[in-house]
């Protein structure tokens, strides 16, 4: 069995910042009924790694649980898997009801509110047991993630898939600032769905596209991958408005088509989410489709 659970009670003077670590050890709590340490805290904090102060060992996964004293929806806890404040497992919003995350040896909390006077801060830590642990890990399935990309076109002409061209399959670079794969190399034929896509080859995907810098119509193809046929998704695309929700194969090509930019460059985001084994089957199945 894991320990019993300890609780943290931080209250504060002004907002955690979610970035100040936090250097006060087991000495400078008061304990109360043995499993229950109190603080109170002036000055910068925001950050608490895997030791509690003193009171656990940094190298033992943990559940942890954390609220707050109110429902400002500024106010969130951030698992830090590194020092970048901005790369984090996961992120609940911190709020009286008690949310949890997962801790793992070299993890930091981190405590972020914007509420601009006192601030009261409840965590339970309890340390998992390998039994523990691997129930949470069984549980626990991969989670779905997006894709998103972005093709900036600064050539006069705007994007047109050509379908009887080379495939194109653009050179992404990951921004971490966006969020974002994004290229500014873009060729005139058509892209393969699957370097989109980025998923087992016999799985499709979701996708909708956005184009920015147009004061007209945009178009989404579809191109099939043996016979270059040709035919529109969609042909009437707003500017700054996402398309409707398409689906693309695996084998596919997608063919983007804009009319030349109204200033510098053409900006075309493209959104593509997995389309699960079935799902779009028993989808059009159940809508008699």
């Amino acid at each position: 069995m894991g320990s019993e659970p300890i609780t943290f009670r931080l209250r504060k003077e002004g907002d955690f910042d979610g970035l100040t670590k936090m250097q006060q050890r087991r000495s400078n709590f008061q304990i109360v009924t043995g499993r229950v340490y109190e603080l109170d805290l002036t000055g910068p904090a925001g950050q608490i790694d895997g030791e509690f102060f003193g009171v656990f060992s940094d190298v033992t996964p943990k559940l942890i649980g954390v609220a707050s004293s109110n429902w400002n929806p500024q106010n969130v806890a951030r698992m830090l898997a590194k020092d970048n404040p901005d790369i984090f497992r996961e992120e609940v919003d911190l709020t009286p009801h008690m949310a949890y995350l997962v801790m793992y040896p070299g993890d930091t909390l981190a405590i972020r509110t914007q509420d601009g006077g006192r601030v009261c801060v409840q965590i339970v830590v309890t340390e998992l047991a390998e039994s523990e642990h691997v129930s949470l890990a069984l549980g626990t399935p991969p989670e779905p993630q997006w894709r998103r990309f972005r093709l900036i076109r600064d050539l006069s002409g705007g994007f047109s898939h050509l379908p009887l061209n080379n495939t194109y399959s653009p050179p992404f670079h990951w921004d971490p600032g966006l969020s974002m794969l994004v290229t500014n190399a873009i060729g005139d034929g058509p892209i393969p769905a699957r370097d989109l896509c980025m998923y087992p080859t016999f799985q499709g995907c979701y996708v909708s596209v956005r184009y920015a810098g147009i004061n007209a119509d945009a178009q989404l193809h579809i191109v099939d991958g043996v016979l270059r046929d040709s035919a529109p998704l969609q042909t009437d695309i707003k500017p700054m408005r996402w398309s409707k929700v398409h689906f693309v194969s695996h084998d596919d090509l997608l063919g983007l088509w804009s009319p030349a930019p109204v200033g510098s460059a053409v900006v075309c985001d493209i959104e593509l989410v997995r389309v699960q084994p079935g799902d779009r089957l028993s989808g059009r199945y159940a809508n008699d489709l």
